[in-house]
C-alpha cells in the first residue's frame, strides 16, 4: 500500500515539472530578419516553401509554385509596326493682291493704280536735251576729181528731241541738231551744221530704273558756210547711230548718256560744178528728258 503512494506520488512531482517547463514549437521560432519572398522560417532558418524545393534558376512564389524569375522570362514576339500613310504634300501657298482699302498704306511692291480707275500703259513721250561733244572728226572736200580729208576741230553741239513710246521696248519720235563749230583743225573760218532727223529706238529695260537703248536716225543735213554770197550751203543725207544708257531720276525726269557717230553727205555747187562737203563727227553725249505717263480706262 505504501509503496502504490510513492509511485503515484512520483508521477505526479514528473507531470508538474514537465508542466512547467516553456512549450517550444515551431510557431514560435523567429528569423531575423524576415525570410525573403518564397521562403519560411523553420526552427530560426529560412527554407523554401515549396516542397519539393525549386530546381535551379526557378524562384517560389508566395503560391508555392516554381516559375523562372521576372526578368527572365523571354520576350513575346515582336508586333510588325502599323503601316502609318505618308504626309501630304504642303501646296504652295499663292499671294493674293487684296483691294486698297481707303485709308490705307499702298506696298510699294505691287503694282498700283490710279484713284480714278485707269491702268498706266508707261511714257507717253519724253520731252528732252542733250549736249554733245565731239573731239575727233573729218572734214572731207571732193570736186572736180580731187579730195581733200582733215581732222575735224573740237565741236560742241546741242540736241533737242520728243520721243512717244510705241511699246516697252520701241519708240519714235523727232530730233534736231546744231553743231557749233564745222571747220578743220587749220583752218581759221567755221562754219555750222544744222541737222533734223526722225529717230528709231529700240530699248531694253536693265531694272525698274536703267535701260539701255540702240538709235538709228536717218536724216536731212545742212552745213552754213562762213561767206554764204560765195556759194551755196552744202546739205544732203545725214545718217546718225547712237548707243547709251537712259535711267530714272524721279517720276518724271530722266537722264541719258551714250556715244553717238554721224556721218553727212552735203554737196553744193560752185559756178555750175557740183563738189561734196562732208562732214563726219564721233560723239560722247549727255542729257535729260521729261516724261509724260499715259492711262487707259479700266
Amino acid at each position: 500500500m505504501k509503496w502504490s503512494l510513492f509511485v503515484i506520488a512520483c508521477v505526479c512531482s514528473l507531470l508538474t515539472t514537465v508542466a512547467a517547463q516553456p512549450a517550444s514549437t515551431v510557431d514560435e521560432a523567429v528569423c531575423v530578419p524576415d525570410c525573403r519572398r518564397g521562403y519560411v522560417c523553420i526552427e530560426g532558418e529560412c527554407l523554401s516553401a515549396c516542397n519539393p524545393p525549386c530546381d535551379r534558376g526557378y524562384e517560389c512564389t508566395d503560391e508555392r509554385e516554381c516559375v523562372l524569375p521576372q526578368a527572365a522570362v523571354p520576350p513575346g514576339p515582336s508586333q510588325p509596326p502599323t503601316w502609318q500613310p505618308p504626309a501630304p504634300t504642303p501646296q504652295p501657298v499663292q499671294p493674293t493682291i487684296p483691294a486698297t482699302a481707303a485709308g490705307a498704306v499702298p506696298n510699294p511692291s505691287l503694282p498700283q493704280l490710279p484713284a480714278d480707275g485707269l491702268s498706266k500703259l508707261g511714257a507717253g513721250s519724253t520731252f528732252g536735251m542733250t549736249l554733245r561733244l565731239s573731239v575727233f572728226g573729218n572734214i572731207t572736200i571732193a570736186g572736180g576729181g580731187e579730195s581733200l580729208e582733215e581732222n575735224a576741230a573740237t565741236t560742241l553741239a546741242f540736241a533737242p528731241f520728243l520721243d512717244f513710246a510705241i511699246n516697252p521696248n520701241l519708240t519714235v519720235g523727232l530730233g534736231a541738231m546744231y553743231v557749233a563749230t564745222v571747220k578743220g583743225e587749220d583752218a581759221e573760218d567755221s562754219g555750222s551744221e544744222f541737222d533734223i532727223y526722225p529717230r528709231l529706238t529700240g530699248v531694253l529695260p536693265t531694272s525698274t530704273k536703267t535701260r539701255l537703248f540702240a538709235r538709228f536716225s536717218p536724216g536731212y543735213s545742212m552745213i552754213q558756210l562762213p561767206n554764204p554770197a560765195a556759194v551755196e550751203n552744202p546739205s544732203g543725207l545725214l545718217l546718225l547711230f547712237e548707243l547709251g544708257l537712259d535711267f530714272t531720276v524721279s517720276e518724271t525726269l530722266r537722264a541719258t548718256t551714250g556715244i553717238g557717230y554721224q556721218k553727212g553727205y552735203q554737196s553744193s555747187s560752185l559756178d555750175g560744178q557740183s563738189f561734196d562737203l562732208n562732214s563726219e563727227f564721233f560723239m560722247m553725249f549727255v542729257g535729260f528728258g521729261h516724261e509724260s505717263t499715259t492711262y487707259r480706262a479700266q
